[in-house]
C-alpha cells in the first residue's frame, strides 16, 4: 500500500499531497507527498490501485529525505507523458517537508526519470511551482521562492515562516518553457465533424466534434491550485501568410474529460477575430496542446449594410 499525503506514521504530518494526472490509457499517475517518494496508479476503468514500483518512484534526497511533490505542479504532455516538479521531503521535522532544491522529473508510464532543471531550481520547493499546458504542446513553469525570509505556508492560513533561511535570501523567480518534442497518437486528437466552409470576421459560428474535452485536465497541482485546459480552442492559420490567430470559445456543450475513443459529439461557439487576416485558412481545434486535423475555410469580410435611400414625402394633393 502507498500512502501519497504526508499523514500518519513516518511523516511530518503536514497533510500536504502530490498532483495526480490523467492519461490517454485512462490510468492517473498520483505521485507522492511523503518521504517514501512512492507513487502510485489509480485504473479509471477497474478502480483499483496500485504501486508503479521503482522505475516509477522518486529517487533518495539528501540525508534521511526522498523527492517527493508535498505540494507542487505536474503537466501532460501531448505524447502521454508526464512532468513533475519535485524537492527533498524529510520524515521529521525540521528539515519538514518544504526544502529546496527543486529537480524535474518525466515520467513515461513506467519510468520516472530526472531531465533538465529550470535555471534557478536550486531556490526553490516543489509548492512554489506552477505549469500551464499550452496550445503549442509546450510547458509554462513559473516559480517564485517567495522573496527567502518571507517563505509562507503554501496554504497561507499563517504568515509564520517556514523556517529562517541560514543566509540573506534574494527574490528569485523562473518563467520557462519546456517541451519533450513527442507528439500525440492521431487516436488522442479531436475529431471536427461539422465547421463552417466560409466565416466573417467579427462572426460567431459552431463547431462540433470529439474529443474536444480531451482526455486529461492537462497540468495539475496538489491541493491549492489548478489549471485545466480540458476545452476547446479553435486556431485560425492563414494559407498565404502563415500567420496563427485564436478564436475566442464559449457555450461547450460539454466541459468533462471523455475517454479515448469515445464518439460523443460536442459543440463549441467561437469568435472569429475582427482582426483575422482574409483567404483561404486551415481550421484546428486545440485541447491540451493536441490539435485536430485541419479543417479548410474561408476567411470574408463583413458585407456592407445597404445604405437607405430617403424617398421624397409626396406632396398632398389640393
Amino acid at each position: 500500500m502507498v500512502n501519497l499525503a504526508d499523514t500518519g506514521s513516518g511523516t511530518v504530518g503536514s497533510d500536504e499531497v502530490g498532483p495526480a494526472v490523467l492519461r490517454p490509457d485512462g490510468t492517473l499517475i498520483a505521485f507522492s507527498g511523503t518521504n517514501s517518494g512512492q507513487n502510485a496508479f489509480y485504473n479509471t476503468a477497474t478502480g483499483t490501485w496500485a504501486a508503479t514500483g521503482a522505475a516509477g518512484d522518486f529517487p533518495a534526497g539528501p540525508g534521511t529525505s526522498h523527492y517527493a511533490v508535498a505540494d507542487g505542479p505536474a503537466s501532460l504532455f501531448p505524447n502521454g507523458n508526464v512532468l513533475v516538479m519535485a524537492s527533498p521531503v524529510y520524515p521529521t521535522n525540521p528539515p519538514g517537508v518544504f526544502n529546496p532544491p527543486s529537480h524535474f522529473f518525466e515520467f513515461d508510464g513506467t519510468n520516472l526519470t530526472q531531465v533538465a532543471d529550470s535555471p534557478n531550481a536550486a531556490s526553490f520547493i516543489s509548492y512554489q511551482g506552477r505549469m500551464l499546458l499550452l496550445p503549442s504542446g509546450e510547458v509554462l513553469l513559473t516559480a517564485y521562492n517567495q522573496g527567502g525570509d518571507q517563505l509562507l505556508r503554501p496554504n497561507a492560513r499563517t504568515n509564520s515562516p517556514i523556517k529562517t533561511p541560514s543566509v540573506p535570501s534574494q527574490d528569485i523567480a523562473d518563467v520557462v518553457l519546456y517541451s519533450n518534442g513527442g507528439a500525440p497518437q492521431d487516436a488522442w486528437r479531436p475529431v471536427i465533424t461539422t465547421a463552417p466552409s466560409t466565416v466573417v470576421q467579427g462572426n460567431t459560428y459552431s463547431i462540433s466534434g470529439t474529443l474536444f474535452n480531451g482526455f486529461s485536465e492537462g497540468a495539475f497541482y496538489g491541493d491549492d491550485a489548478q489549471m485545466s485546459t480540458n476545452y476547446p480552442l479553435v486556431r485560425i492559420t492563414n494559407h498565404a501568410t502563415g500567420h496563427v490567430f485564436y478564436a475566442r470559445t464559449h457555450n461547450h456543450s460539454r466541459m468533462g474529460v471523455e475517454a479515448v475513443g469515445s464518439g460523443e459529439i460536442v459543440t463549441t461557439q467561437f469568435d472569429v477575430p475582427a482582426s483575422v487576416e482574409l483567404g483561404t485558412s486551415d481550421l484546428v481545434v486545440v485541447v491540451n496542446g493536441i490539435p485536430s486535423l485541419p479543417a479548410n475555410t474561408v476567411i470574408a469580410t463583413p458585407r456592407p449594410t445597404p445604405t437607405p435611400r430617403l424617398r421624397p414625402t409626396p406632396a398632398p394633393r389640393p
